[in-house]
């Protein structure tokens, strides 16, 4: 092979937007008696990514080794192409060779070398383009310090870093990522993820990670769940701005739940409950509800203001800092706020 125009290859042109190439159909999966995955529904679209979000326990991590074929299905089906993911119950090495997990705790060959692991499921490859596989992912990865090492000689960080190479070495179309920047720092978790959205995308990808910020620069559309149930689905954006509930509003940044009497005090009529970011909120110098601040913290390109009233307290965002005690006045800039609506149990 003397050409890696693959590596670069912008795989959304080279099919319809809407062709699906992962889907499920009333998943369930259970541990024991226990159900984790309940009637789950969803499709991944060619060109997508797709963010699960959700507490610890929701049936994230198992959804996702579902869509990998490593978990049996209890109940439904996952399709690729059309075609169904067969279990490991059907397959002598459970798994599917368009669909990569990278787990969190990475499935590294703890005896053999870092370079070992990122080439082990690329044999088909020449030696040279091996060769020059390894060095592009060594000098994006900054792995070039553990050449030679082998895999339980590195740090944390540096292991998710050589599975997350693996997973890119393997040319998979589908990508699936559990939580793949948690040792990373914060450059190096920028750099990759410009890089997850540039050169080295892949056809589809599915994310779940705990940090809003990550989900939010990835994600085209996300998933919420809970117990084991999807509690919303739709874009990013969509799903940040209009949260069906506060469960979901808050697995996404800082949320203030208002109730309807307090909203009558910004002359919003409302009957239930609302979700305002704190964003959506804007210190006003003519007029606006008088609160008093009670803290404020820098937050990079801004200020997270704590504003006390009466009976309740505002989480409000600021170009500006002031001093505990200083009265501000605020205004609610999205007179629409999202409604905080029926918990969903």
């Amino acid at each position: 092979m003397t050409s890696y125009s693959w590596v670069v290859l912008n795989f959304n042109e080279l099919s319809p937007v809407d062709k699906i190439l992962l889907e499920t159909r009333k998943l369930c999966f259970s541990y024991g008696d226990q159900p984790i995955v309940k009637n789950i529904s969803l499709k991944l679209r060619q060109g997508e990514v797709l963010g699960l979000i959700g507490h610890s326990g929701s049936g994230k991590t198992s959804l996702l080794q579902l869509l990998a074929g490593l978990l049996e299905p209890e109940q439904g089906s996952v399709l690729y192409e059309g075609r169904e993911v067969e279990g490991p119950s059907k397959r002598l090495i459970p798994g599917h060779d368009e669909i990569k997990l990278v787990k969190q705790d990475f499935e590294l060959m703890p005896y053999l070398s870092v370079e070992d692991n990122i080439l082990r499921q690329s044999l088909s490859l020449s030696e040279h383009a091996r060769a020059r596989l390894l060095g592009h992912l060594r000098s994006r990865l900054q792995l070039q310090n553990v050449r030679g090492r082998k895999a339980e000689q590195t740090s944390g960080g540096q292991k998710q870093r050589v599975a997350l190479a693996t997973a890119l070495a393997t040319q998979a179309r589908v990508l699936l990522l559990d939580e793949p920047f948690s040792n990373l720092d914060f450059a190096l978790k920028q750099d990759l993820i410009q890089m997850l959205r540039t050169e080295w995308k892949p056809e589809a990808m599915i994310l779940v990670t705990h940090e809003p910020g990550d989900m939010l620069a990835l994600a085209d559309r996300v998933i919420a769940m809970k117990n084991g149930r999807i509690q919303q689905s739709g874009s990013t954006e969509e799903v940040y701005k209009h949260p069906k509930n506060e469960y979901v509003a808050r697995l996404l940044g800082p949320v203030n739940v208002l109730s309807a009497e307090n909203a009558r005090k910004w002359g919003i009529d409302s009957s239930i409950p609302l979700l305002v970011r704190p964003a959506e909120i804007r210190v006003s110098r003519e007029n606006g509800v008088e609160g008093k601040v009670s803290q404020c913290r820098f937050a990079g390109d801004g200020y997270l203001l704590q504003v006390s009233f009466d009976s309740f307290e505002l989480e409000v965002w600021s170009r500006e800092p002031f001093t505990d005690g200083t009265v501000v006045k605020l205004q609610i800039e999205n007179k629409k706020a999202p409604s905080a609506g029926k918990r969903l149990l």
